[in-house]
């Protein structure tokens, strides 16, 4: 969903604001979850509220959920995350320090760095995360001191990870000599990752690369193929070939991430093949892979994996496909609407709420007035009551303007914007402009409406 949408139905939100005071746990529990969703200063007071809550799964909760759009009132939120870094629950902690971190606020800092000593390993995992999107030099020597200290693998390969951030060249021997050198595949892949987002001269680290191509790690494979990539050496295909083309399962899934990274038409093109593989592991990976690539060979590709054998694989189908919001699936998703397939007419609906086109609008109404699934009919009323109220403007130029055979819609169309929450002086114009229209039960429908608003 996009950021910039607003609020398109208040009875709906405050119903779910309701629920956050709910004597049920439950029931809190799923209104902070649902909060995460909607951007309003409202659903962000009240996930501010619940902060403080009895419960420490909904403590948790919201912690997580004003990551999404609580950046803008960081202000005010800051102070409250901090102290939820000292929450009994390690939950909460490692909540607050997530979202800490997305915040990039720098009057963390103190605390998150505090956090480096608590004894849970997922404390110290999240503190080291939030640390390295701050990326303040002030952490460099604490996260360099933990690293040496440090016994966790996960954390170790998170700090190489956070201090790749830093995108500093003078951390490079650091990478070399410890993440390079790190009996953990995990934390060399993770070095590996980190120089990858630094100015280095090639030479530097290629040749130590190179040496990662015999291991038997997948992540570590893969990255070091990316990383061949990213500083120009031509090694880097031959390298992908053989991970996509290995017996072991795990290699081909590998080889599949990094073609997703690359993105280019040769990757396309083979992770389009990779989509077959007889493995459900790798299809899945293939399919998500495929869904960081914007065209529309990939979103037809996602579009047909909805029907793999394997679950797993078509929940990541769906999921990525409603990712999209780029207008190139624009007219993919609009010939979509008319599938004989309920799922894909109901995805269209959904793609097309996120790419946010009033051009969408009168396709969306002769898919509203044909429907016979109540679900996919709902998200299409869904969907064309928040293009309304957003683009109320070109109601005129995308319906009423159109030389297609759609004027049979108009009259319900009408009604339907008649009964839609947008700005007075807007319907008032959409209805002046159809009463003139040289199609009798659409003028005369528009001019009966016109009257009542009137009245």
């Amino acid at each position: 969903m996009k950021e910039n949408k607003p609020e398109t139905n208040i009875s709906l939100i405050d119903g779910i604001i309701e629920n956050l005071n709910h004597k049920s746990p439950f029931l809190r529990e799923d209104a902070a979850l649902a909060l995460s969703h909607v951007n309003s200063e409202k659903a962000i007071n009240a996930l501010i509220k619940g902060l403080s809550d009895e419960s420490e799964k909904v403590r948790a909760i919201c912690a997580r959920s004003l990551m999404r759009y609580g950046r803008k009132y960081s202000e005010k939120i800051t102070p409250l995350l901090i102290d939820l870094l000292y929450d009994d629950n390690n939950e909460v902690a490692e909540n607050a320090a997530q979202t800490l971190g997305i915040f990039g606020d720098k009057s963390a800092l103190d605390a998150l760095l505090e956090l480096l000593a608590n004894p849970a390993p997922n404390v110290r995992l999240y503190s080291v995360m939030a640390l390295g999107r701050i990326a303040d030099n002030s952490a460099l020597i604490p996260l360099l001191k933990l690293f040496k200290e440090e016994k966790d693998k996960k954390v170790r390969a998170t700090i190489i990870v956070a201090l790749g951030n830093f995108q500093n060249p003078k951390l490079l021997p650091v990478f070399l000599k410890f993440g390079f050198t790190d009996p953990d595949p995990r934390v060399c892949a993770s070095a590996v990752e980190a120089v990858t987002k630094m100015s280095v001269p090639p030479e530097s680290v290629v040749p130590q690369i190179k040496k990662f191509l015999n291991s038997m790690n997948g992540r570590l494979l893969a990255n070091s193929c990316y990383a061949l990539y990213h500083f120009n050496d031509e090694s880097y295909s031959e390298a992908i070939v053989k991970l996509i083309k290995s017996p072991e399962k795990w290699h081909r899934s590998s080889g599949t991430y990094v073609l997703g990274k690359i993105g280019d038409i040769e990757s396309l093109t083979a992770l389009i093949g990779m989509a077959k593989d007889p493995d459900a592991d790798v299809r899945l990976s293939a399919v998500k892979a495929l869904g960081k690539i914007n065209s529309t060979k990939a979103l037809t590709t996602l579009i047909q994996m909805l029907d793999d054998t394997d679950e797993p694989t078509r929940i990541a189908a769906y999921n990525a496909i409603l990712k999209y919001t780029d207008k190139f699936a624009f007219w993919p998703m609009v010939q979509n609407l008319k599938s004989p397939y309920e799922i894909i007419r109901f995805i269209a609906v959904k793609v097309l709420f996120n790419i946010d086109s009033p051009a969408a609008l009168l396709p969306l109404f002769e898919l509203y007035f044909n429907e016979k699934v109540e679900d996919v009919k709902n998200e299409a009323e869904r969907c064309l009551t928040f293009l309304l109220i957003k683009h109320a403007d070109s109601v005129i130029k995308e319906i009423f303007s159109v030389t297609a055979k759609t004027e049979n819609l108009w009259p319900g169309i009408l009604d339907f914007i008649f009964k839609t929450e947008i700005e007075h002086a807007a319907k008032a114009n959409i209805f002046e402009y159809a009463s003139g229209l040289n199609f009798p039960k659409a003028s005369q429908k528009a001019a009966q409406l016109l009257e009542k608003l009137k009245s």
